[in-house]
């Protein structure tokens, strides 16, 4: 038995012996590191607000342990870029051990100084690695921008030109009585949850050409893990909301891509609602702007005046325009298309017209009335069957109008279109268009949208090119 016993220590001891025996490092000067890049580069990224954190591995692909006796960012602590080698925060590290066939992570984050040119620079560094007497290097490198800040602002009027981009954080306000006016060329970048509040009034006069437009736009200009730019995916910021008694505001040349609204109009918080009315109602002249990739609305409007001609809205989580308590809204040769896409469902109507409000908890309950909702020379489609609700007030609780029509326009609804309030339209028809997976909404040249539309003496479309005597229906003519 002593024996036994004997035995079984001798081989607890051994095995505890073999375990614990590490396997012997590679030493051979020909074996090398493995990178997953041999550059990691950045986009552009603006003066003073850092960037989203990049990675590289470090691969073993041998088949015994190397030691990497040393890890240098050649920058040192003056060096734009951070470096974080296996989880310690370092800009000269040594001794890291990799096991065989196994890999080490490198994140890195980089900052850059202001500078006074409005072109992007470029920033590089290197991380020297020192293995078994080889040297290898992974380059850094970035694109600086300068740019204008407003960072949780109020601001008095001002006048915006292309010089710089306008990065906004934490939201701004346009004080009441005062106009922000936004010059051809302007690129806006909006923080996460920031949004521009205007309580004066908002000018953006944008060009034809698409340079010259102004475009307002996410500030994260990298990709995320699977490599999907952020600019395709909504929800990167709040919108623009126009307050109650903000008036005399117009937008020209716009493009506004992947926030959570487009544009908000009248919109007021739960304390607020009971004061509203039609005297305190903001308004909009909204002309030749494209609206998509919207978390949200792309239109939401609250008893407020609209007229809008040759816009294009498209991709938004819930409806593409959208009327509470009433108001007054005029739209012509407009585009309007939802099916979702990897982000966005499409479950909501593209329209809604509404001339009520009720809360969750019925504490509050506002009707006004839908003075008019003119569609006129429109394309209203979608992937539902219906893309169109009514959604009057109920006789028994309140009075007041619900006017619409809709007026050489084509429809998809399951309405019956053979009623008042519709007029030469095209329903449930195919548009045409060149190709929606490409999110191109110009139309075919044999679409049902061809000289469908009445003569509203609009002379040119979204992109700027001519229309004739008999226009083309949506925001874009056919051009062979």
């Amino acid at each position: 038995m002593k024996v036994v016993i004997r035995w079984f220590l001798i081989m607890v001891v051994l095995a505890g012996f073999f375990s614990c025996k590490k396997d012997k490092l590679i030493t051979d000067g020909s074996a090398k590191l493995s990178f997953s890049v041999d550059t990691l580069t950045f986009d552009t990224v603006f003066v003073r607000l850092g960037s989203t954190t990049k990675l590289f591995t470090i691969r073993n692909e041998h088949k015994q342990p190397i030691l990497i006796s040393n890890i240098q960012l050649e920058g040192g602590e003056n060096s734009k870029f951070r470096m974080n080698v296996d989880g310690a925060p370092v800009t000269n590290t040594s001794n890291i051990e990799i096991p065989a066939n196994d890999s080490i992570y490198v994140f890195v984050e980089v900052t850059v100084d202001p500078t006074e040119d409005n072109l992007p620079f470029v920033i590089e560094d290197k991380v020297k690695f020192e293995t078994n007497g080889n040297e290898q290097k992974v380059i850094l490198r970035a694109w600086g921008q300068n740019a204008h800040f407003y960072d949780g602002v109020e601001i008095e009027s001002e006048v915006w030109d292309d010089d710089l981009p306008y990065v906004v954080l934490n939201s701004m306000v346009v004080k009441e009585g005062h106009t922000l006016q936004i010059n051809p060329g302007v690129t806006v970048f909006m923080g996460p949850n920031s949004g521009i509040f205007v309580n004066g009034n908002i000018v953006v006069f944008g060009g034809i050409d698409s340079v010259d437009r102004v475009v307002f736009r996410g500030l994260r200009l990298d990709e995320d893990l699977d490599g999907t730019p952020y600019d395709q995916i909504p929800g990167q910021w709040l919108g623009i909301f126009l307050l109650r008694g903000s008036t005399d505001n117009k937008i020209e040349n716009a493009e506004l891509r992947n926030g959570s609204y487009g544009l908000s109009l009248g919109s007021a918080s739960i304390e607020d609602l009971p004061n509203i009315s039609r005297a305190n109602a903001p308004n909009l002249i909204l002309k030749s702007t494209k609206i998509y990739n919207m978390a949200y609305f792309g239109i939401y409007a609250f008893l407020s005046d609209l007229t809008a001609e040759n816009v294009l809205i498209h991709s938004t989580g819930l409806n593409s325009v959208a009327f509470q308590v009433g108001g007054a809204y005029t739209f012509k040769h407009c585009t309007f298309y939802n099916r979702g896409n990897a982000y966005l469902d499409h479950k909501d109507p593209v329209c809604y017209l509404s001339n009520f409000f009720e809360d969750e908890g019925n504490q509050l309950f506002l009707v006004a009335d839908l003075e008019k909702a003119d569609f006129i020379n429109c394309i209203i489609d979608g992937s539902l069957d219906e893309e169109l609700i009514f959604d009057p007030v109920k006789p028994e609780l309140a009075t007041a109008q619900f006017n619409y029509s809709f007026d050489h326009t084509l429809l998809k609804t399951k309405k019956d279109i053979n009623t008042s309030g519709f007029t030469s339209i095209k329903k449930n028809e195919d548009p045409l268009f060149r190709d929606r997976n490409k999110y191109d909404f110009h139309i075919k040249v044999e679409s049902p949208c061809r000289d469908f539309g009445s003569n509203l003496s609009i002379i040119t479309d979204l992109d700027g090119n001519p229309r004739d005597g008999f226009p083309d229906l949506g925001a874009f003519e056919y051009i062979p």
